[in-house]
């Protein structure tokens, strides 16, 4: 069976706060897109093919169905705003504890 994970996502964050402002709707996409990948991760947190290892931005284009241009922009505007680093190792979602919960709580 197969090992089942989850982000947290805030409903009233995500409907009503500022990334509604701050992020397009191509942008909104893929940050959850990049979460899901960062929460199923062998290294959680971090969006990586394996550790040490980083998907490069053409496969991530493709996974999400985005232009390559659509994926470097978003990343780039992530890095701007202190949503991600990217390293030699992969993707890092910073804060990445805020997009969890407590263990055994929703």
């Amino acid at each position: 069976m197969p090992r089942l994970f989850w982000i947290k996502i805030w409903t009233e964050e995500w409907l009503d706060g500022s990334i509604r402002e701050q992020l397009t709707g191509a942008e909104r996409a893929i940050w959850v897109d990049l979460l899901v990948m960062a929460g199923r991760s062998q290294n959680q947190g971090v969006v990586q093919c394996n550790p040490g290892t980083p998907y490069t931005h053409d496969y991530l284009a493709h996974r999400f169905n985005v232009s390559l241009m659509e994926i470097e922009g978003a990343l780039k505007h992530f890095q701007e705003q202190g949503r991600i680093r990217e390293t030699a190792t992969g993707i890092e979602i910073v804060n990445w504890a805020k997009y969890q919960s407590p263990k055994g709580k929703p």
